[in-house]
């Protein structure tokens, strides 16, 4: 968890209201760039309760399978920054849109691990992949993991047991998507970036059994870290 009080803090102008005429802002609301005292810069994400638990539950499952994704970290709030649920995202450097016609087979590999990632958390938005410093990074995970709103944060404030029912709903719900998952959408993607479809399906599943490596240790610390900003039962 990041000290808000040791970062600066600014508008940060989404480039899609560049590119998309009539885009004015993302699902996840108005977004700030702070900067530490290094020089680091992070993207932070505040307006909706749900943004950074699920933007810090992919990062660290991103890391876990080897898709490259911007670091996250929650962030403690202070007079600088009051918001009780924000999350600073690390700011790459460099990042501009991926070229398909130009992938190395370590993008290839990126790419295919990215999908992966973005299927095993449901994200319900459009996959967002660029390019920096020869990797293919994903980003942007607010809405995922079957939870893609304020409700069951504000039932669990209400009440404990109404919030441990809306998480069980929500759970159940996503434990059937994985149980109704497959790859087969690998193929579509392939033939959209000039891949061989069954080599990429084959490679998104021995990415995805990489969570089965995952320790229950590790588990622990990350529910850990999520409890100091979250109820327990969320």
């Amino acid at each position: 968890m990041l000290d808000s009080s040791t970062l600066t803090f600014k508008h940060f102008t989404d480039p899609r209201v560049e590119s998309n005429p009539g885009f004015i802002e993302g699902l996840s609301g108005p977004l700030m760039l702070a900067t530490d005292k290094s020089g680091r810069k992070y993207i932070i994400k505040h307006a909706c309760f749900h943004n950074a638990a699920n933007e810090l539950v992919a990062s660290w499952l991103g890391y876990k399978i080897g898709a490259p994704t911007p670091h996250a970290y929650l962030l403690r709030p202070s007079e600088k920054f009051p918001s009780m649920y924000g999350v600073a995202i690390q700011f790459i450097d460099g990042l501009k849109p991926m070229d398909p016609s130009h992938l190395t087979d370590q993008m290839q590999h990126d790419i295919t691990a990215q999908f992966a990632l973005n299927l095993l958390i449901d994200t319900d938005d459009k996959i967002q992949m660029s390019e920096a410093g020869g990797r293919i990074y994903s980003m942007d995970f607010s809405e995922a993991f079957y939870v893609s709103d304020t409700m069951m944060l504000k039932a669990f404030l209400f009440n404990e047991d109404a919030g441990k029912a809306w998480a069980d709903n929500k759970l159940d719900a996503f434990c059937g998507y994985i149980g109704r998952m497959n790859f087969d959408t690998a193929r579509e993607y392939a033939q959209q970036l000039n891949m061989d479809p069954e080599k990429m399906m084959s490679a998104m599943i021995t990415v995805a059994k990489k969570v089965l490596e995952i320790t229950d240790e590790e588990i622990d610390a990350l529910a850990e870290e999520l409890s100091k900003m979250y109820p327990e039962g969320y």
